[in-house]
């Protein structure tokens, strides 16, 4: 069920139609959750661009560079990257539950990959908009005990985007997961180098351990990420974070243009993580979540575009 109000986008591929919210300085879009379901990211306020008015800023790219409903692109949120609820659980054919997708279904031995392509019960979703704001309600189903009601809620004031969360717990286990949100940013298209400067605002330790392929691009002094030169192939890098790192966040600055995209997150951080390749550079802000049954947990993100 949708209530589009009358906002509906043209745009038309593999991530669906578009539906646009809309002030006095930005255009977001965001992807029709009718698109075919898959069994990675949260399907509801999947924003594919925001668009700054007035010089017509663009801050969101996909993560090949073009339009693939099987990867990412733009701010597109995940629970559970590194396990699913009820996975160890679930014998081959059984299910299991991927928060903001559905139920999955174990197909193998093998242990839980984000990159499989898991067969998908989808959740239930209501998505209600207005003209600066959308409503995404996911009804649960109860798999294993487990079982959550989430409702995101992304609204725009000034050059702000707001994205709440309330997951509540219906189900008889504990939910223990995290989330976070995969910024794929390139503003103005432009390809990632040395023009660009990452400001996170806590400080944190690299984990060598848990990077790959980046100590010879990346510059890390104090709180300050700079590139060497341009990636010609992915790279990853992990941080270690305090456990005190409330309210942390990041900044990312185009100095040739002075743009700026930022984000926020109200609760601690479990870890932070940096992705890129040639075109994009995607700082992740992960969040612990744990909610015992009957109980609920809110949180909130907060993007600024300058």
């Amino acid at each position: 069920m949708m209530n589009n109000r009358g906002y509906p986008g043209k745009q038309q591929d593999g991530f669906g139609s578009r539906y646009y919210l809309s002030n006095e300085q930005l255009i977001v879009e965001i992807a029709d959750i009718a698109a075919p379901v898959k069994p990675r990211f949260d399907r509801t306020g999947f924003i594919t661009q925001v668009t700054r008015k007035g010089v017509n800023r663009t801050y969101c790219v996909y993560e090949t560079g073009e339009p693939d409903p099987d990867l990412g692109g733009g701010l597109c949120g995940e629970f559970g990257l590194f396990t699913a609820l009820g996975y160890e659980e679930a014998a081959v054919g059984g299910f299991f539950t991927k928060l903001g997708v559905g139920l999955l279904e174990r197909d193998s031995e093998e242990p839980y990959s984000f990159r499989h392509h898991y067969p998908i019960d989808a959740f239930d979703t209501v998505a209600e908009f207005d003209k600066t704001k959308a409503t995404f309600t996911v009804f649960p189903k109860l798999c294993g005990g487990y079982g959550a009601k989430v409702t995101k809620t992304v609204s725009l004031s000034g050059n702000c985007v707001h994205i709440d969360y309330l997951l509540e717990n219906v189900g008889e286990k504990a939910i223990h997961t995290n989330e976070y949100v995969h910024n794929f940013m390139g503003i103005d298209g432009e390809p990632l180098g040395p023009d660009y400067e990452l400001h996170l605002s806590f400080p944190f330790e690299f984990m060598k351990e848990q990077s790959t392929d980046s100590s010879h691009l990346l510059r890390i002094e104090g709180r300050e990420v700079t590139w060497l030169g341009r990636p010609d192939r992915p790279f990853y890098c992990r941080f270690r974070t305090p456990d005190s790192a409330c309210g942390a966040g990041w900044e990312l600055h185009h100095k040739p243009s002075g743009a700026k995209v930022s984000e926020e997150c109200s609760l601690p951080l479990e870890l932070a993580a940096l992705w890129g390749t040639t075109h994009v550079v995607s700082p992740e802000l992960f969040v612990a979540l744990h909610v015992e049954p009957g109980k609920s947990l809110a949180w909130s993100r907060k993007y600024r575009f300058e």
